[in-house]
């Protein structure tokens, strides 16, 4: 009797050790690939760009729509803020830097009252960023207003 309770005692402390180190697997590895992606964009990024989004075509599906040039302004805020304005159109929204790399940042931004996803890139070297259109938009190019 005492080498079976001995025996069940043995196999508790295993399994309380398998979970512990399960436990802390988790905390170690997958919490930090949670947090990754919500980086700080470095202050020399963040402020106004300024241009157009070029003149294009759109196929309604009973015609071809010929949409004029427009004026576009981005506005990128610290603590992932973004601020949109088009035309008269003005949004706000949050960003996050999806993707870091020699020479860019990729971000996709989500704007209120919006389902689709913007998505932007900043230049490291240069003061511009690309907003790549929504179909059938093309992609506009934007520089940086001096603050």
């Amino acid at each position: 009797m005492v080498i079976h309770q001995n025996h069940e005692n043995n196999i508790l402390l295993l399994l309380q050790n398998e979970l512990i180190m399960k436990l802390l697997f988790t905390l170690l590895f997958f919490i930090p690939l949670c947090c990754f992606g919500q980086q700080k964009l470095k202050k020399k990024y963040l402020g106004s760009y300024t241009g157009n989004i070029p003149a294009y075509k759109m196929d309604s599906g009973k015609e071809i729509i010929n949409v004029d040039s427009i004026k576009i302004e981005i506005e990128i805020l610290a603590d992932g803020l973004i601020k949109y304005a088009i035309g008269n159109m003005k949004y706000n929204g949050q960003f996050k830097i999806e993707f870091e790399g020699e020479t860019f940042f990729y971000l996709i931004a989500v704007l209120e009252n919006q389902l689709a996803e913007e998505k932007i890139k900043i230049f490291i070297k240069d003061k511009h960023i690309e907003r790549e259109g929504i179909y059938p938009q093309p992609t506009a190019i934007l520089t940086k207003l001096n603050s």
